[in-house]
């Protein structure tokens, strides 16, 4: 009769999807009653890449976050680590000293590349945790940063805030209490704010 079936684990995948974009909106109405607008603006020329370039001589502070298990940021030709850890920032200093074809002269290798990797085994795709690093001068960076395809803008129209986003905040669920009881057992696990606490 022209009417679309849905089963009951399709039926679940879509409210766990619409719960997850409801709770996405709860945050960026917290971000948007903490941080002004000028401040939000920060965030609009940042990007996105598959590989990573540095400018010789200056030096990077990294703040490393994980959304999921634990991984480790390693710059094995920088002698530098650091533990990415799920529920909170870690941060790592590099300053590289060596441009890439300087190093790639020194070797007598045209092919090296420094590189970043995953130092954990965190998963099925743990392997595929490694992305190539250029070293190069300010003027190589505008270069490689302005050519076509080397970047994906990380706000677009799928992440940013619409201008019509719903402001009303979502009723959260009462919290769930135990069954109270009359008997005077219950009384042993309630602490009785006005007597002076005792000691054993």
């Amino acid at each position: 009769n022209g009417e679309v079936a849905f089963s009951a684990a399709k039926v679940s995948q879509m409210i766990a999807k619409v719960e997850k974009l409801e709770r996405i909106r709860e945050r960026i109405l917290d971000m948007m009653d903490i941080y002004p607008a000028e401040e939000m603006a920060y965030a609009n020329d940042d990007y996105m890449t598959k590989e990573l370039f540095l400018i010789k001589d200056q030096e990077y502070f990294f703040i490393l976050r994980s959304e999921d298990v634990l991984h480790s940021a390693y710059f094995p030709h920088f002698r530098a680590q650091m533990n990415c850890v799920p529920g909170q920032r870690t941060t790592l200093r590099v300053k590289p000293t060596i441009s890439t074809q300087e190093m790639r002269d020194k070797l007598g290798n045209q092919n090296f590349n420094y590189v970043l990797l995953c130092n954990k085994i965190c998963g099925v795709s743990h392997s595929n945790m490694n992305m190539p690093v250029k070293v190069g001068t300010l003027e190589e960076f505008e270069a490689w940063k302005n050519e076509a395809g080397t970047k994906t803008m990380a706000l677009n129209d799928t992440i940013a805030a619409p201008v019509t986003l719903n402001t009303e905040r979502m009723k959260m669920p009462e919290a769930g209490h135990g069954e109270h009881h009359d008997d005077a057992s219950s009384d042993d696990h309630h602490l009785d704010a006005e007597k002076e606490p005792t000691h054993h």
